[in-house]
């Protein structure tokens, strides 16, 4: 009936209170030490004469108010069932820990991995892009420079015969062609060497530093128009830990700096 009952336990002898009319006694610790007092109401079968005496079939006793259930003592705050509890859930935690931090400890070499083939594909595409300008520039003063000398060589010849001798003149024109496409597939196989872009990891860097030669401002010929030698100087200077700077302005010449640090 919705009735407010606490339960006392004194030497396997079990008796409940009725706490109606004292209902905070009923939110009393379990392992409190109580006194009650309040009326005692026995539930027995009705007398008959072969019974003399009745069965009971409870016992009960009433408070009548809250004075009547006084708490003598609370049971102490560290008991066994908060211990079990506690270990519990200590338990629990350092079981989530140890989960935590192995699944770190996973994550974490898995990301090292990944920051170390990315640091070797760096260092691998630096030392290709160096190699391949290295080549470049040794190319370009090298084999470049003798097929100018000789284009120069062979035009020469060709004015100084002139209607002399138009057999060995038109030899000499055909020379000149060839040496003149000579000289344009090496500028093309000196900027694919120069040519970094395809070790970009992102599409539209790569276009845009392809472009970047033909998009720009700069009024000193480079890659684009198939000139190497003036870039080829300062990467030889920057590789020894100089410094290459070039001014020029219309009509005022041009003043090339070079600086290289004498070594103690």
């Amino acid at each position: 009936m919705g009735e407010k009952r606490l339960l006392l336990e004194d030497d396997n002898f079990t008796i409940q209170i009725d706490c109606s009319n004292a209902p905070e006694a009923a939110k009393t610790e379990i392992g409190s030490l109580v006194s009650a007092t309040g009326a005692c109401i026995l539930d027995s079968d009705f007398w008959r004469p072969s019974q003399p005496f009745p069965k009971n079939k409870s016992l009960f006793l009433v408070a009548r108010s809250p004075q009547d259930i006084k708490v003598l003592k609370r049971p102490p705050w560290w008991t066994p069932a908060k211990f079990i509890a506690t270990a519990s859930a200590m338990g629990g935690f350092i079981v989530l820990i140890l989960f935590w931090n192995a699944a770190l400890r996973i994550l974490v070499e898995r990301k090292s991995r990944e920051v170390v083939k990315a640091q070797a594909r760096k260092l691998e595409s630096e030392l290709r892009i160096a190699e391949r300008t290295r080549l470049a520039a040794d190319l370009h003063d090298s084999l470049s420079q003798n097929l100018t000398v000789i284009g120069y060589q062979v035009s020469a010849a060709k004015n100084t015969l002139a209607d002399k001798d138009p057999a060995t003149t038109a030899c000499l024109e055909t020379a000149s062609k060839m040496i003149s496409s000579c000289r344009t597939d090496m500028r093309r196989c000196l900027w694919d060497l120069r040519s970094d872009v395809l070790d970009e990891p992102s599409f539209a860097e790569a276009i845009k530093r392809t472009i970047a030669p033909v998009a720009g401002t700069a009024s000193r010929p480079g890659h684009g128009e198939g000139h190497f030698g003036l870039d080829g100087i300062t990467e030889r200077v920057e590789r020894i830990g100089g410094t290459f700077e070039i001014k020029s302005a219309p009509g005022k010449g041009t003043k090339a700096t070079l600086k290289i640090e004498a070594k103690k």
